[in-house]
């Protein structure tokens, strides 16, 4: 049997699955855990192992279809499950364990999903006895840099894999030859760089038709930014648009400096993002001999900010922007995240689900603060992965029992077979003790079998994990807690007695912001947030052509503008989303978008329209007009 042509087999006392697979270098195979789509990276001399799981075989099949691309590589049928990668060395008859332990390392070079670590991991500890895969388990737990989304506000087209029709991709990736390391130092003495970037010309009508910027943020950008995921595509389509995507400076594969030491870190600024923005405008400019084509940026999260204030500092340069769940004012102790995963519960189950999942958290707290008793039935209910010496290895464990519900409030209900808030309250609405229930919950839904519990001294420590400074084209923990201890805070935190979560005494400004600041990078003074709401004019940015995107059900949106937001001009608006979550608008369109998420698309095509059109925006261009019906939902 040649190489890249083997017989999918697993280790059971009878073959479950065979199947040719045609190996194809930088191919992706998937494989679904709960009707879920996951991802796992395909590499030369390497070969999938499947297992025979319970999942939702009508989810699978359908999602696993939609990739047409990937037939040759993946062909999956009955209830199957496809875990990983395995070294095609192996015996097919005898890959046991070895084949666990070789698909850990493999899953873990995929650091740009955490959702197929949770996958790879809660299924491998289904599949094999769990002292055999604890060691690896936890160093996979490490990667999901710092706690997943508890610090990240980036908005990802990854996380909608397997959802739709299949991905169709733009032109290979382009770098920008003489980006400028510091745009504010004399031209005698600048040195430049290479800054990635994306196109995709699919749809563009060629000069005297627009240009749309997707703005990259801080993560590793891909090309699926600009492609059939995203609104930005449906957009352009509609436009006869130029796509262009530019990443981040320090993100991904566009490294500023040799690596990311706190010396070379002071390059990484939302002051030098924006005129690489500016920069890229004139490469581009130059490069298709445009002249008087108008540009439109959309940016989401921390790229949304980029996309209002991109506009505020050149405004000569877009026409207009399109700002989603922007949190543009920068706040240290940013209590109210967790205020509104409160709201959240409340909205989805009631009044109910709020006080149970409270109550569980506070009988959590208890048993943190109940002594050696208190402490021995913390470690049996939820295994911390180190025993915790101080504070801050509370304020870590502590983290990591409210970073569940974070991850679930801030992208509910926005791809298909994840847990939804409605899910949570579902839970907690089963018989039992609360703090039992909250126990099964963070089982379900931790990666590996421990929760993360040191904050230094363990070789993945939080401050371990954070001074890692090497460049690796994915991570992005060190350069954006970088960038919230220096510029924006959001420290998110339990203070606040109207969230459910206030009794986690541990998780305050200083022990999961100020002291992590100090010991990573030398900070010893608080992030200047002062500075940044003065030089970008926070929720009161005048600013002209922006539209700002949000929903209620999304934490950001309490450092976002809102409907109440007094706006400078006619022409920037707020779009305030009933019962959606974070970005939810940057998806493609799809027939099973809440009526609010589709009124939402219609009135920023119309925002859009206008900045293309230079109408006039105090007599605002309505959508597309709703029934009746669809007017009621909305309101």
């Amino acid at each position: 049997m040649a190489l890249g042509e083997v017989q999918w087999r697993v280790s059971t006392e009878k073959p479950i699955f065979s199947s040719p697979c045609v190996y194809r270098p930088g191919s992706v195979v998937f494989g679904s855990h709960d009707g879920m789509l996951r991802k796992v990276c395909c590499r030369s001399g390497e070969i999938v192992w499947a297992a025979n799981l319970q999942v939702d075989k009508r989810a699978s099949l359908q999602s696993l279809d939609s990739f047409e691309e990937f037939g040759d590589c993946l062909k999956v049928r009955d209830e199957l499950f496809v875990l990983g990668i395995v070294q095609i060395q192996l015996e097919i008859n005898e890959l046991a364990f070895e084949a666990v332990l070789d698909l850990l390392s493999a899953v873990a070079d995929v650091r740009d999903s955490q959702e197929v670590e949770q996958s790879a991991i809660g299924s491998i500890l289904t599949a094999a006895e769990q002292d055999m895969v604890q060691d690896a388990a936890h160093n996979l737990q490490r990667l999901r840099d710092f706690r997943g989304n508890n610090y990240f506000v980036q908005f990802s087209v990854n996380q909608s894999e397997g959802e739709g029709e299949a991905v169709q991709f733009p032109t290979e990736e382009n770098y920008v030859p003489d980006a400028i390391l510091d745009h504010f130092t004399p031209v005698s003495k600048r040195t430049t760089w290479k800054q990635r970037y994306f196109v995709n010309e699919e749809f563009w009508g060629g000069h005297g038709f627009p240009v749309f910027l997707y703005i990259g943020g801080e993560g590793p950008l891909g090309p699926k930014a600009i492609t059939n995921r995203t609104f930005i595509y449906y957009m352009a389509e509609q436009h006869r648009a130029l796509l262009l995507a530019l990443e981040h400076r320090f993100y991904g594969k566009s490294y500023p400096t040799v690596d990311m030491s706190t010396p070379n870190l002071m390059y990484l600024s939302s002051e030098q993002a924006l005129a690489d923005l500016a920069h890229f405008h004139s490469f581009v400019t130059d490069k298709y001999g445009l002249t008087d084509e108008k540009w439109v940026a959309y940016g989401g999260s921390y790229p949304g900010n980029l996309a209002a204030w991109v506009k505020l500092k050149f405004p000569a340069l877009f026409a207009g922007t399109v700002a989603s769940s922007a949190p543009v004012h920068a706040k240290t102790d940013f209590f109210e995240y967790m205020e509104v995963v409160g709201d959240g519960l409340r909205y989805f189950g009631g009044g109910e689900c709020y006080h149970e999942v409270e109550l569980a958290i506070t009988q959590f707290a208890e048993l943190m603060d109940g002594g050696d008793e208190g402490r021995k039935k913390v470690n049996e209910l939820f295994k911390p992965c180190y025993p915790m010496t101080d504070e801050f290895d509370d304020s870590v464990f502590e983290t990591s029992v409210m970073g569940a519900f974070q991850d679930i409030a801030q992208y509910n209900a926005i791809h298909e077979g994840v847990m939804t808030l409605s899910d949570v309250c579902e839970h907690f609405a089963k018989p039992g003790d609360a703090v039992g229930k909250l126990a099964s919950f963070l089982e379900k839904t931790r990666v590996g079998d421990c929760l993360d519990s040191k904050f230094q001294g363990a070789p993945n420590g939080t401050v371990e994990v954070l001074s890692r400074d090497q460049f690796d084209g994915e991570s992005s923990a060190r350069q954006w807690v970088y960038q919230t201890c220096n510029e924006f805070g959001y420290f998110q935190t339990t203070t606040s007695v109207r969230s459910p979560f206030h009794a986690l005494r541990a998780v305050t400004e200083a022990n999961v912001g100020t002291e992590i600041c100090k010991r990573v990078y030398d900070i010893d003074v608080a992030p200047d947030v002062a500075g940044a709401n003065l030089d970008y004019g926070s929720l009161g940015i005048e600013v002209e052509g922006v539209t700002f995107p949000s929903g209620t059900i999304d934490p950001w949106h309490a450092l976002a503008v809102q409907n109440s937001t007094d706006l400078h001009s006619y022409s920037s608006k707020a779009v305030f989303i009933e019962g959606t979550a974070h970005c939810a608008d940057m998806y493609y369109p799809s027939e099973r978008d809440s009526p609010q998420l589709q009124w939402a698309h219609k009135k920023i095509a119309a925002r859009v329209e206008q900045y293309l059109q230079d109408r006039d925006y105090r007599h605002d261009v309505a959508a597309t007009p709703l029934t009746p019906e669809e007017v009621e939902a909305v309101e």
